[in-house]
């Protein structure tokens, strides 16, 4: 009889944990399972410093041409760094926050 409680009780845990961590909204807002039609466009991730052993600048612009760029948005952006949001972008990797691990990785 405990055990039974203990499982339904490890079941409700989990999916009160699921509520909480996994995101929500229609399943084209999620991404799960459908797919969001742009209009004519094409998006890019470009990830930086994932081999920086010390903490480096990686500044920047970018041009198009036969083409707009509709947006520059920053993924884990920190500190000072930064974008104009049409060309430029200024970052850097850096060493983990003081509150990781020591010698942590660099993100």
């Amino acid at each position: 009889m405990i055990k039974r409680w203990l499982a339904g009780g490890l079941v409700l845990a989990a999916a009160a944990l699921a509520f909480v961590l996994l995101p929500r909204g229609t399943r084209a807002q999620s991404g799960i399972g459908a797919s969001v039609p742009m209009k004519g466009g094409v998006s890019f991730r470009i990830l930086f410093g994932l081999a920086d052993k010390e903490p480096t600048p990686w500044d920047g612009s970018v041009k198009v041409s036969g083409g707009t760029i509709r947006s520059i948005t920053g993924w884990r952006f920190f500190g000072d760094d930064v974008t104009d949001y049409k060309a430029t972008w200024k970052l850097s990797t850096r060493r983990s926050r003081p509150n990781a691990k020591a010698n942590g990785p660099i993100f």
